[in-house]
């Protein structure tokens, strides 16, 4: 009888060995530095949607991880050579949770991700990018507590539940981030139900924050589960205070990005939402890289967004 881990330690061997031979060209290689040396930014989770900023100018990143996470930087061909030979010599198990909260795991070919997400940075102004998405758009470039505005992110997300392997098929070509302003592309993804929205990344000593919008109800069937807390008036606007839960998944040391091949655990945090002119808003912390922000301090940066 064949012991399975020997047989499959045997292919992992030969896959390595083959892997070790592959010289990728120059040309590849520039191209592979060029979408992907420059990135910046970090994990964003804006109702219960994990994606990540890409590097300013960058339309897509060569190498990229399910759900937006984090794209590799490359030092050498060698470490790109051995990242494509790390990721492809094994079936993954992936871990997803369901929208009735029950952790699943399954081969990648059948795990099923619901809500991800892909944004790149976009240099549009407003009044652009209220013409091209539909619903109002207004960053300050300042709000109180000093808070800066830092970038902007158009973002694409899939309404539909999409298979790991499939969702990594649309990140290799690119297919995501072309169709957030390519309506042929866009329309090209209707089966998952596609919609965009835009955020604000806003920065201060303290605080790295995101400032969703959103036509109004398209993230009203997601995974987490939403308790409101409170609910007040700012500025005219009726709007409240929620408690989300949502999966918290373990950074992969290797990567850098959130790493599906661990259970994730369930935690909470906060976002201070409203709807006004057919959009919906929603701030919160960058749920990786800040600390949870707290009811009044959500108060004080929307008093000052809704207030410009």
């Amino acid at each position: 009888m064949v012991n399975d881990n020997n047989f499959e330690e045997k292919i992992r061997r030969a896959l390595l060995a083959k892997g070790s031979e592959i010289e990728p060209s120059e040309q590849l290689f520039s191209n592979i530095m060029m979408n992907v040396n420059k990135r910046k930014g970090g994990f964003f989770m804006f109702q219960n949607t994990i994606t990540n900023l890409r590097a300013k100018k960058v339309v897509a990143a060569s190498i990229c991880l399910v759900l937006g996470f984090s794209c590799i930087s490359l030092a050498t061909s060698s470490n790109a050579r051995a990242f494509a030979v790390e990721t492809t010599n094994k079936i993954l198990t992936i871990f997803t949770v369901k929208k009735d909260g029950k952790i699943v795991e399954a081969q990648s070919d059948k795990a099923l991700l619901s809500n991800p997400s892909c944004s790149i940075h976009t240099e549009q102004t407003d009044g652009e990018l209220t013409q091209s998405l539909g619903f109002k758009v207004s960053y300050p470039d300042s709000l109180n507590d000093n808070f800066k505005l830092v970038d902007k992110a158009q973002t694409i997300t899939l309404g539909k539940e999409i298979t790991y392997d499939n969702w990594q098929k649309l990140n290799d070509n690119h297919t995501l981030e072309l169709a957030i302003d390519d309506s042929k592309l866009y329309n090209a993804l209707s089966q998952y139900k596609p919609f965009k929205h835009i955020f604000g990344i806003y920065k201060n000593e303290k605080y790295e924050i995101a400032i969703n919008i959103s036509h109004h109800g398209d993230f009203k069937d997601t995974i987490s589960k939403k308790v409101v807390l409170q609910k007040t008036n700012i500025n005219a606007i009726d709007a409240k205070w929620v408690e989300e839960t949502y999966p918290h998944y373990p950074l992969n040391p290797k990567t850098g990005g959130l790493d599906l091949t661990q259970k994730p655990v369930f935690r909470k945090h906060h976002s201070l939402e409203w709807t006004t002119n057919d959009a919906d808003y929603s701030i919160f912390s960058d749920m990786y890289l800040s600390q949870d922000l707290t009811y009044d301090e959500a108060v004080k940066i929307a008093q000052s967004f809704i207030g410009q």
